[in-house]
């Protein structure tokens, strides 16, 4: 009963001298609670250690006056460090890091925001048990094209369809840092931006356009009242036949959206709920590109929330887009015509606006932050009124 405790011990103390800390383990409730409450335990876990401080791998520190009944804490010998590793079939630090190497070299090189992942990881390798399945992810998501929900992702390159969910946050966190960067992306949005989502995705749009279907068949949007939903992979098959907005305009929140469609019909509007994936975008791209071809000069806003999200949301948009979206209602005018609306900030999320206010990246939305700051609020597009 003593082995898995003693060894815990010894992996600790390796742990420290790998870390260059000093190696000694303090025997205390909370980190050894057995020891002082179960005498059994106490006396096999004291023989065991005596055994390897005969071999000289630790040196036992015993309290005063309590030789072989109370001890104060364990060291490590540091002269026999290389032999405790062989005994614990535990890999060095050199060899570890060899080990993860070699599975972080497994990443593709590119799209660019892999490769850059893959020569940090090559130079200083992160250690983790799922560093295997955390390459067969990121190779597979950089290569996807297509919507897909997560256990079907999972299953067809993980093999189990929720083994996925292990690496997930962790995957995450990498894509946040190398392909995300300075915008600040969570949930679910993180991996619908490679088309790996939880539900089936639908775009939703209304306005005067004409959209073809890949029959031939054409369904005409004009004069209806109501907004329609396309599965995401037949609106990516959905060419554009005739269009007469006088802008195109994206949403960020449903109700917000419901409104717009209802005050501005003449408007070609599409309601993101969040970050815009890669069907919302190919299809803005399709729209741009109509316009670009037939000299139709044609604004494309963004409305959002007037907070980081918001913001991020917009910057998002129009970094992987390449359209030159502009901001709407999320202005330093809006926010303060409709201030007595707004929701107080956090001290936490005032420290997130004022570094961004330090970022070059919010350099559009800065009159706006000092101003939420100045008036500690944050708006969210479901106070405006249309």
């Amino acid at each position: 009963m003593e082995a898995p405790a003693v060894k815990k011990l010894l992996e600790e103390l390796l742990e420290k001298y790998e870390q260059g800390k000093r190696p000694l383990i303090k025997i205390a409730e909370n980190n050894f609670p057995r020891y002082f409450t179960d005498g059994e335990f106490k006396a096999l876990f004291h023989a065991a250690l005596k055994d390897w401080e005969r071999e000289g791998f630790i040196t036992l520190v015993w309290e005063r006056f309590e030789k072989d009944n109370l001890l104060r804490h364990v060291k490590l010998n540091p002269e026999k460090a290389e032999l405790l590793y062989e005994k614990l079939s535990r890999q060095k630090p050199q060899e570890k890091e060899e080990h993860y190497r070699k599975l972080w070299a497994n990443l593709n090189d590119f799209p660019a925001w892999l490769g850059e992942l893959k020569k940090d990881m090559l130079l200083e390798p992160l250690f983790d048990d799922d560093a295997e399945i955390m390459v067969t992810v990121l190779n597979a998501l950089s290569l996807n094209n297509e919507e897909i929900p997560k256990r079907v992702f999972s299953q067809r390159y993980l093999g189990d369809s929720k083994l996925f969910l292990k690496v997930e946050r962790k995957v995450a966190a990498l894509l946040q840092k190398y392909y995300f960067k300075d915008i600040e992306v969570s949930g679910d949005a993180v991996f619908s931006e490679f088309g790996v989502v939880n539900n089936p995705v639908y775009l939703h749009l209304a306005g005067p356009v004409i959209l073809k279907y890949p029959d031939g068949r054409l369904f005409n949007l004009k004069g209806l009242n109501y907004d329609v939903a396309f599965p995401a992979g037949l609106a990516l098959q959905l060419e554009i036949a005739d269009f007469a907005a006088q802008r195109v305009v994206t949403v960020e929140n449903l109700t917000s959206y419901y409104q717009y469609v209802r005050r501005y019909p003449e408007d070609l509007v599409l309601y993101l709920g969040g970050f815009a994936g890669k069907m919302e975008r190919k299809f803005l791209r399709k729209i741009y590109e109509y316009c670009l071809n037939r000299g139709f000069n044609i604004d494309f806003y963004h409305w959002g929330d007037i907070d980081l999200g918001g913001f991020n949301i917009f910057l998002h948009l129009k970094r992987e887009t390449g359209i030159p979206f502009k901001p709407l209602w999320m202005d330093l005018d809006t926010l303060l015509k409709y201030k007595e609306r707004g929701m107080k900030l956090s001290e936490s999320y005032r420290r997130k606006l004022t570094k961004a206010l330090e970022d070059p990246v919010y350099q559009d939305f800065r009159t706006v932050i000092e101003m939420m700051l100045t008036l500690n609020i944050r708006l969210e597009q479901e106070a405006i009124e249309l």
